[in-house]
């Protein structure tokens, strides 16, 4: 399974990402599908993304600073999670994250074409193992 983790503000190519990734096959988990009634958000999302093979961090300068995706990347690098992060605009990969080395800048002015690269990064992500 795959994880991808994003800001509200990028929901639209997340949604991009997955709907490629979910026609080629593979599974795909957001974070907001993982919150059950009734249990711990927190723990719900983290069993989600350690059963995950690979999560992948979309982020833009609209989400930088999201405590949520900051806190299911570093859980998902803390676990041993292999991640994959998709930057946007302006967004360098210095000091972001270092135990991940898979990345790709996108511009996610153009959610369309920014979902066929991010896919096309994570399925060499995948079969990088």
């Amino acid at each position: 399974m795959i994880f991808i983790s994003y800001g509200k503000e990028d929901r639209s190519i997340a949604q991009g990402i997955r709907s490629i990734l979910e026609k080629e096959g593979y599974s795909v988990a957001m974070p907001e599908e993982q919150f059950l009634a009734g249990a711990s958000t927190d723990e719900t999302v983290k069993a989600s993304i350690t059963s995950s093979g690979l999560v992948v961090g979309l982020i833009t300068q609209a989400n930088i600073g999201s405590a949520w995706v900051n806190q299911e990347l570093g859980y998902a690098m803390a676990t041993g999670v292999r991640t994959c992060l998709i930057l946007g605009n302006g967004v360098n990969a210095g000091g972001l994250f270092s135990g991940s080395t898979n990345y790709i800048k996108i511009n996610e002015n153009n959610p369309g074409d920014a979902a066929i690269s991010a896919s096309t990064a994570i399925k060499s992500a995948i079969s990088n193992r």
